[in-house]
């Protein structure tokens, strides 16, 4: 097979098939066959005995996975795990990270717990020919005789239960042999060592063997324990003074076995804990970008790139699933930690929009935010332009804010002149209104008391104000989830932009697919420079779905121009979210 191969990870992820050897002593397997995993590596069936060259160059150079991050940095165990030398591999609903001298697991569900997983018995079993000291003859294979039931014994007679490990060491229990209990101890230097990554069986599991001294050289000792989810190494310093470390269990691991098998689950959601491109292929062109953290699923096929793993991935825009790969260090395959919006530029919602408004360049600006999906697609979001006719929308929410706060209702005059200004976008009824809240200071004290930040204020008239389309879609949501007035006043609001005239419909009106509520304000007029701005800003719900649209263009050499750009964006919104304009 060629190096430019794809390889599809269709074989099931082998982890830990347990055999007891005494109680509990796990043995890992291997299937009978492994696919081809690696451009320019070849992996066989069968594990080795000695160190494969291919398989060591597996190892990759990658950060340690969101769902282990936690457990790998707590009381230093980035010195006890070594660096991670495989991103996070998925089982089905098991997810592991190969480090230097071991491996984390995780099982998915609501109460996921981060463990060590026993490699040991797996390269005992294998007669793995591999020093576990430098200058000493100890190979996994020569613990064999070690590991064997047959060779537990009794606890020590100085060794006093009750005792303080540090000072008396552990003795584990591992069966009964004529009456008297058998297993493995730990002697103290060894037990503190361990005590001080956390409890001594969740971090090296089960202990295999006794401590075993294996001589150097030079009247040189070192001193070996093995135990189900490491080993560690006492061996003389430079100054004389022994120092425990633990072997590179896991780069051994890999040396022998390569890399474990993917069962990718497809349809599985994983979660991508930064803001990054999608390509449509690996390291290809980009598809789509997010500029937070965000959801995917699986699809269920992935392809290593050197020591790079790739995942093909899709995500839904309601109506159509869009796919592309990324890389596997981003991914985290337990619940989320991000809570916010998630943000995707106009191309991971469609092509044909992005290619649009990329022609326009900074003329416009578009947010569409799906509430399903928490997700909002954006081009140039957080660019603040002229509101125009769309500042009505928050002149009416300042008024009603004004009479909440007095306890009283609209009189018949405000509700007449409300209506005339969302309905008709009649200046006259926009403007008494305006100056009867108090003008600029009070609309720009409102807007800020709701969290609306970038809106703007000029001296021109309330039209000449400016806002980006991110805040105008949140105004949006503030009034469809009644978060800022009472819910009647919300309502009021909403029922007002769904009665906009024909001759106002224009983007988002115009451009609904049949059946659709739409509660709109659109906005147009002439700038200063003598060029026309052309906004429309709403809600649009459709078969029960529902997305909030924001546009706002400028610079038009005819207020046609502007009608046709707008509703050119807001039809391939429509397409993108429900396929029909």
């Amino acid at each position: 097979m060629s190096r430019s191969s794809r390889f599809y990870l269709v074989a099931p992820l082998v982890l830990l098939l347990v055999i007891v050897v005494g109680v509990g002593v796990a043995l890992i397997g291997r299937s009978a066959e492994r696919n081809r995993l690696s451009a320019g590596a070849t992996i066989t069936p069968s594990p080795f005995t000695e160190p494969n060259p291919g398989f060591t160059a597996l190892a990759g150079n990658d950060p340690i996975g969101a769902d282990f991050a936690t457990f790998y940095k707590e009381r230093g165990r980035v010195a006890l795990l070594g660096k991670p030398i495989m991103p996070e591999l998925p089982d089905e609903q098991n997810v592991t990270q190969l480090c230097q001298n071991g491996m984390l697991g995780l099982t998915l569900g609501k109460n996921a717990t981060v463990t060590l997983q026993p490699l040991t018995s797996g390269l005992i079993a294998a007669q793995a020919n591999i020093p576990l000291v430098q200058g000493g003859a100890l190979t996994y294979a020569g613990l064999a005789p070690a590991a064997d039931p047959s060779a537990q014994v009794p606890a020590p007679a100085t060794w006093q239960p009750g005792g303080k490990p540090q000072e008396v060491g552990i003795f584990v229990s591992l069966g009964m042999r004529n009456g008297v209990a058998v297993g493995h101890y730990i002697p103290p230097d060894f037990a503190a060592y361990l005590l001080a990554y956390g409890n001594e069986n969740e971090i090296a599991g089960v202990p295999l063997t006794e401590v075993l001294q294996v001589p150097l050289g030079g009247g040189q000792t070192a001193r070996v324990q093995a135990f189900a989810n490491l080993v560690l190494v006492e061996q003389p310093g430079a100054n004389g003074a022994a120092a425990i470390t633990p072997r590179a269990l896991g780069s051994d691991w890999l040396s022998i076995f390569g890399r474990p098998e993917l069962n990718i689950l497809p349809q599985t959601t994983i979660h991508v804990t930064k803001g990054l491109s999608i390509q449509d292929h690996p390291a290809g062109a980009n598809v789509a970008t997010f500029s937070t953290p965000f959801a995917v699923t699986l699809i269920g096929d992935a392809l290593w790139q050197g020591t790079t793993l790739w995942y093909h991935v899709g995500w839904y825009n309601l109506l159509e699933q869009r796919t592309g790969w990324l890389p596997a260090d981003v991914v985290a395959f337990s619940a989320a930690t991000f809570t916010g919006v998630e943000m995707a530029d106009a191309e991971a919602l469609s092509p044909d929009l992005a290619k649009y408004l990329s022609g326009l360049g900074d003329d416009a600006a578009v947010a569409v935010y799906v509430p399903s999906q928490h997700r909002m697609y954006s081009f140039n979001e957080s660019l603040s332009l002229e509101m125009a006719s769309v500042v009505k929308i928050p002149i009416l929410m300042t008024l009603l804010a004004q009479a909440e706060a007095a306890g009283r209702s609209l009189t018949s005059d405000e509700q007449a002149e409300a209506a005339s200004m969302i309905e008709y976008s009649d200046n006259d009824a926009a403007q008494a209104l305006y100056d009867e809240e108090g003008g600029n200071p009070a609309l720009g004290s409102y807007m800020r008391s709701i969290g609306i930040t970038d809106f703007g204020l000029t001296l021109n008239g309330f039209g000449t104000s400016t806002i980006s389309p991110r805040s105008m879609n949140l105004l949006l949501e503030d009034l469809r989830t009644a978060s800022v007035l009472t819910p009647g006043d919300c309502q009021y609001v909403l029922y007002l932009m769904s009665q906009v005239t024909a001759d106002e419909r224009i983007g988002l009106g115009d451009t609904a697919p049949n059946g659709a509520t739409v509660q709109l304000k659109d906005g147009y007029g002439v700038e200063d420079d003598g060029l026309y701005v052309m906004n429309t800003s709403g809600i649009l719900t459709y078969h029960g779905q529902v997305y909030d649209v924001t546009v706002f263009t400028r610079r038009e050499n005819t207020q046609q121009q502007g009608f046709d750009e707008v509703n050119t964006i807001c039809k391939d919104i429509a397409l993108a979210l429900v396929g029909q304009p």
